[in-house]
């Protein structure tokens, strides 16, 4: 369950590079001010992951480390954050639920229905959603073997690899 915390790390290190290579981003993001980050020399990569973590929901880059490896205790709640959130999703009419068996229930009902975890919650979406997170087709054909589903197949290749495509999307430069 590598591909998702390697991608976050990929991306937060470009980041660093890009804001120590160009000194004025430091002002066009105000995560580091409100970290107390006032000068570029100041800057490092815990910095960047702490504010890519940010930027998908998470409080900290322990949190989404520790969520996206896996490493969650199975009987605890899991809060995935706003990760499956796309930003082009907020315009989208979707099916919230509290639990995942109601959500599940529902999104068995229906052909082509997606189900996602949002934070502690569960929605339901429909394929006006999924176009959203702008998959290729690879990573559309992952949906099927884990029956559209990203919250029972936690912890797998599969939702690592999506979650990992996901990020990209979410995250790239």
């Amino acid at each position: 369950m590598e591909l998702s915390v390697n991608e976050i790390k990929i991306q937060a290190k470009k980041l660093l590079k890009a804001m120590r290579s160009n000194h004025q981003l430091l002002s066009h993001y105000t995560f580091f001010k409100k970290i107390g980050i006032s000068h570029i020399d100041e800057l490092q990569l815990k910095h960047t992951l702490a504010f890519m973590a940010f930027r998908l929901g998470f409080k900290s880059w322990q949190q989404a480390s520790t969520t996206l490896t896996g490493h969650q205790q199975p009987s605890a709640p899991i809060n995935m954050g706003t990760l499956f959130y796309p930003p082009a999703g907020h315009g989208l009419t979707n099916e919230w639920f509290a639990d995942y068996q109601s959500a599940l229930l529902v999104m068995n009902k229906t052909s082509g229905k997606w189900l996602f975890p949002y934070k502690n919650q569960f929605i339901v979406v429909g394929k006006d959603y999924l176009n959203a997170f702008d998959f290729n087709n690879e990573t559309l054909s992952k949906f099927h073997p884990i029956n559209n589903d990203m919250h029972a197949s936690y912890n797998t290749q599969l939702w690592d690899e999506i979650t990992c495509a996901v990020i990209k999307n979410t995250l790239a430069l």
